[in-house]
């Protein structure tokens, strides 16, 4: 689960670079690149960038959310461990009433 997680959360700052990059090319076109079909281009560009942010937005929320899982199930693993050294391990009674 948490190499999962470490790879939702590389994966989210690799799609933030690449957003960044992408403005940062538009932008650049912006400044630099003047013609009838600039325009058009750069609109398209700027619908890809927008698109790119929406997904990205989502993909931070998954990440977001399986990060909410991994607490919730180490919060459960310990409680279960805290449990289970109640019984007294191999030595306890509720182990040997268990063993017949």
């Amino acid at each position: 689960m948490q190499q999962g997680i470490a790879s939702l959360e590389h994966h989210v700052v690799a799609m933030m670079q690449a957003g960044q990059t992408a403005e940062r090319i538009n932008d650049e076109l912006r400044q630099g690149y003047i013609a009838g079909s600039s325009t058009t281009f750069q609109q398209k560009v700027q619908e890809w960038v927008d698109n790119y942010q929406a997904v990205m937005r989502q993909f931070e929320k998954l990440a977001s959310g399986s990060s909410g899982v991994k607490q919730a199930l180490d919060a459960a693993e310990e409680e279960a461990h805290m449990q289970g050294g109640n019984w007294g391990g191999t030595s306890g009674g509720v182990y040997t009433a268990l063993a017949g």
